[in-house]
This record gives C-alpha cells, sequence and structure tokens, in this order.
C-alpha cells in the first residue's frame, strides 16, 4: 500500500495554523486618553480628552468586531484589516436631545489597533457633530481624535471604566 508523503505535513501545517480567533487579542475594554481637535466656524481647538472603548467580536462573522466609544455612547462596526488591525466603518450615532437641542454625531472613518507587543490599543478617527435647537439654531462642528491606552484588568466593571472616562469627549465636541 503507497500513501502520498505529503499527507503528515499538510495535516500538520493545519494542526500549526489553528491558533484561535485574532480577534481575542483586541476584545475587551481600554480606557484611553488622547487629542481631539474640533473645527468649527473656522476655528480650530485642540483638548485633551479622555473615554472608554469596549471592543468585542462579532459573531456573525470571523473578521468583524464592534467598537463601543462610551463618549460617544454610540458602537460602530469594523472590519479586521490585518492581525492586530482594524477599520472602523461610517456610523450615524444615536440622535440625543439636551437643552433643546438635537446633537448627531456621525463617524465618518477611523482605524484601530494594537502595537506590535500586543498591549496598547490606538483609536483615530474623525467626525461630525451636528446640532439643531428648537429655537432655530443650527451648528456643525467637526472633529478628528487619537486615543491610545490598555485593556483594563479582568474583573473591572464596564460602570466603573466608564466612571473614569467621564464625558470629557462629549465636551470637547461641544455636547453639554
Amino acid at each position: 500500500m503507497h500513501r502520498p508523503h505529503f499527507l503528515p505535513a499538510v495535516l500538520l501545517a493545519l494542526g500549526l495554523c489553528a491558533c484561535g480567533d485574532p480577534r481575542e487579542d483586541l476584545v475587551g475594554g481600554y480606557p484611553i486618553t488622547g487629542t481631539m481637535q474640533t473645527t468649527s466656524g473656522g476655528s480650530t481647538n485642540s483638548s485633551r480628552v479622555k473615554d472608554y472603548v469596549r471592543v468585542s467580536s462579532d459573531s456573525a462573522s470571523s473578521d468583524r468586531l464592534s467598537v463601543l466609544l462610551s463618549g460617544f455612547k454610540c458602537t460602530s462596526a469594523a472590519k479586521m484589516t490585518g492581525p492586530l488591525e482594524f477599520s472602523i466603518e461610517r456610523t450615524q450615532c444615536p440622535p440625543e436631545t439636551t437643552d433643546g437641542c438635537t446633537y448627531t454625531v456621525v463617524l465618518e472613518r477611523g482605524t484601530g489597533g494594537k502595537d506590535v507587543d500586543y498591549s496598547e490599543l490606538v483609536i483615530k478617527f474623525s467626525g461630525t457633530v451636528s446640532a439643531r435647537c428648537t429655537d432655530g439654531r443650527t451648528g456643525q462642528t467637526t472633529f478628528s481624535l487619537s486615543m491610545s491606552g490598555f485593556r483594563s484588568a479582568e474583573g473591572s466593571t464596564e460602570r466603573e471604566l466608564e466612571a473614569l472616562a467621564g464625558s470629557t469627549v462629549r465636551g470637547a465636541a461641544g455636547i453639554p
């Protein structure tokens, strides 16, 4: 009986490649800090901000993620673009009404990923905040955000981590 000699090599290679879900290196909660630049009415401002981001794997597809940006109270879909990188898809966040004005955040584009030592998450994205008030006032602010942080310790509750974040991202974007 003659067996193909390549079969054991193929089976060994398949066994070595069963490394698990690469998204697991990204999944978790991250208290993050960074810089937000806003432009409104021809004026540009830069602010240090903090936020909390939760990255989750999407069970519908092996290359999809969900990225919760707590400061904007918004979850965006993301697609893996490399072993530790993802692109954040355009997302219109649910509108919020405060003091007679409705604010709508649109995340236009973004990227995220971890550095080579698998520890720090870096997220960059841009978008707009539009306001429409009951008294007829309207306004729009564009922003770009660059933030980074390390995964929180296991056992930390989301509520505790969100309390760390505060609402400085919202304030910097002009949302009360």
